[in-house]
C-alpha cells in the first residue's frame, strides 16, 4: 500500500484497486482492516480533496538528522523534500554444500549483494551530493551454516531532492547490480514497491514562515529534509510550508527518540504565528 495512506487518500491518490486488493507491509490485506472501522472503500476515495479547497498546509515536525543540533540551531526551515524510490531486489545463484564446494565454482548470492551493498553506497557518496542509498532488509537462503547461500533479497532505499538524481541513481544502482550478477555468474531481478517525488517548498510559504522567524528572533538555517512527510502529499493540492526542531543525537523511529522542550516551545509558537499570518 505504501506510506503516507491518510495524505494520500486526502488529495485524491488512492486507488479502488489497492484498496480493495493491497496489503499493508505487515501482511493483512487493506480491506479486512478496513472492515473493523466505519470507513469504506467508496467513502476514502471521496475524500480526495482539489487544489483550491485547500488554502495551505503547515507541519511540524523532528528533524530525524544530526544537522540542527551540530549546527546549534533551534529552528530548520524546510526549503526541499527527497523523494524516493523502494525497490525490493534479488540475487540468485546456486545453494550448494559449504564444504564440497570450492570458491571458484561458487555461485554465492549473498556476496553477489554484498558487493552491491558496498560498491552501491561508494557510487552514491562519490557521484552525488544529494544521493543517498540504503539497504535496510537482508533475507539469505536457504539460510543454514553448511550451505552456500543460492538467494539473497534485499530492500533498496533510494533518496534525494533532485528529481534528475533520484532518477539516475535508481537507474545507475540497477545496472550496477546486474553488472555484478553478471560477473559472478547470478541472476538480479527488482520491483519497484513505493515511489515519491522530491517537492520544493514555495516561496510564498518560505518568505511567510522566515519573516515569523525573525520576529520571534529565532536562530534558524535552511536545510532539505532527506525523509518524507505528509506535507510532500499534500503539495499536490495546495502550499505547503515545513518546519524542523532539533532531533538529539540524530535519533528518530527509536525508543531512544526525544525532544528538547525549549526546542518545541519555539517551533508551536512558530507554526502557530504562521498559522494565525495564514488565516488573516
Amino acid at each position: 500500500m505504501g506510506d503516507f495512506l491518510g495524505s494520500r487518500a486526502f488529495v485524491g491518490g488512492l486507488k479502488r484497486e489497492d484498496l480493495e486488493h493491497g496489503t499493508t507491509q505487515l501482511g493483512p490485506a487493506f480491506k479486512d482492516i478496513l472492515a473493523g472501522t466505519e470507513f469504506t472503500v467508496d467513502s476514502i476515495l471521496a475524500a480526495g480533496k482539489k487544489r483550491p479547497e485547500v488554502e495551505a498546509y503547515l507541519e511540524l515536525h523532528i528533524e530525524q538528522g544530526p544537522v540542527l543540533e551540530t549546527e546549534e540551531m533551534p529552528i530548520g526551515l524546510v526549503n526541499r523534500i527527497a523523494g524516493k524510490r523502494y525497490r525490493l531486489g534479488s540475487f540468485a545463484g546456486t545453494a550448494s554444500h559449504a564444504g564440497a564446494t570450492p570458491f571458484e565454482l561458487r555461485r554465492d548470492a549473498f556476496l553477489g549483494l554484498a558487493e552491491f551493498a558496498v560498491k552501491g553506497t561508494q557510487h552514491a557518496a562519490v557521484r552525488y551530493e544529494d544521493g543517498l542509498m540504503t539497504i535496510g532488509k537482508i533475507a539469505v537462503l536457504p539460510g543454514s551454516f553448511s550451505i552456500v547461500p543460492g538467494r539473497a533479497d534485499f530492500s533498496l532505499d533510494c533518496r534525494s531532492a533532485s528529481a534528475a538524481t533520484l532518477e539516475a541513481l535508481d537507474r545507475e544502482l540497477l545496472a550496477l547490480a546486474e553488472d555484478i550478477a553478471g560477473a559472478r555468474g547470478l541472476s538480479f531481478g527488482s520491483k519497484l514497491v513505493d515511489a515519491t517525488e522530491p517537492v520544493s517548498i514555495p516561496d510564498r510559504m518560505m518568505g511567510l514562515i522566515k519573516e515569523e522567524c525573525r520576529d520571534l528572533g529565532y536562530p534558524n538555517m535552511t536545510l532539505a529534509s532527506g525523509a518524507g512527510h505528509d506535507a510532500q502529499i499534500l503539495a499536490s493540492v495546495t502550499d505547503v510550508g515545513m518546519i524542523f526542531i532539533p532531533s538529539p543525537d540524530g535519533i528518530s523511529h527509536s525508543p531512544q527518540e526525544t525532544i528538547n522542550w525549549d526546542d518545541l516551545e519555539k517551533g508551536a509558537n512558530l507554526l502557530l504565528r504562521s498559522l494565525i499570518r495564514l488565516a488573516r
